[in-house]
């Protein structure tokens, strides 16, 4: 993982919290990340993924994630989402 504030690759660890602004990258193997309303990308081998948007509007159940796949491959498992809310991967 490179924090939005850093230039450098750290090892991401279980139960990590990834935030706004932050790079996951795979080499080999790959890695499943689980939002907190249950969804999942697992992110394949030799891939970078940007995290652009996360929120949550409190009881309203409203997401907004956005990402941003710089390179390889994902596969992904989303909650079905309540009206007004958005998951994009560009």
């Amino acid at each position: 993982i490179k924090r939005a504030s850093k230039s450098v690759f750290k090892l991401l660890k279980t139960n990590m919290n990834i935030r706004v602004g932050d790079e996951v990258a795979t080499k080999k193997g790959n890695v499943l990340i689980e939002f907190a309303d249950s969804s999942t990308i697992r992110l394949e081998e030799n891939s970078n993924l940007v995290f652009n948007k996360l929120s949550h509007f409190g009881k309203t159940g409203m997401v907004d994630t956005r990402l941003r796949l710089k390179r390889g491959s994902l596969s992904t498992e989303v909650t079905p989402l309540v009206k007004g809310s958005r998951y994009e991967i560009t």
